[in-house]
């Protein structure tokens, strides 16, 4: 629920206020960011920031309630998990709900039904990652076959 909550409130922040507008204008350009006098360097601190005490409640939440204890390798690759469905989403909140899902349910499912370890399911992972970054990449370039000589 809280997840749900979060995302409500960095889609309210990004799209209706002056502070999401002046990091929307960082992302798109950076220049002309600097021309407008938006200290780019102080909205990058304070958004690590934020993305570090969210990462922090998903922690505490996992820590204290799934797994009621601390213990080592707690972590499986969240944190790249996480980098993957926040670009498959294209850095839209909204977005992030559903591919979050898909992701989370694919390495489930493979894990699950297929009987997989979770460093095989992470390669997949990987590997779909790269998938879509070649077929972006395809896509942003609109590679044409090549005409037959004549």
């Amino acid at each position: 629920m809280l997840g749900f909550v979060a995302v409500g409130l960095a889609y309210f922040v990004l799209r209706y206020t002056t502070w999401g507008r002046a990091i929307r204008l960082i992302e798109a350009n950076p220049r002309t960011a600097r021309y407008v006098h938006i200290n780019a360097a102080k909205y990058i601190v304070i958004l690590m920031a934020v993305g570090g005490a969210m990462a922090a409640l998903a922690g505490l939440g996992e820590v204290s309630v799934i797994q009621n204890r601390l213990r080592p390798g707690i972590s499986s690759g969240y944190g790249y998990t996480g980098f993957l469905v926040a670009w498959l989403a294209r850095n839209n909140p909204i977005a992030i709900i559903p591919v979050a899902f898909f992701v989370g349910g694919l390495a489930d499912a493979l894990q699950l039904t297929a009987g997989l370890p979770s460093s095989t399911v992470d390669i997949f992972v990987g590997l779909a990652f790269l998938t879509f970054l070649v077929g972006e990449s395809l896509w942003r370039t609109k590679v044409t076959p090549v005409e037959e000589a004549k």
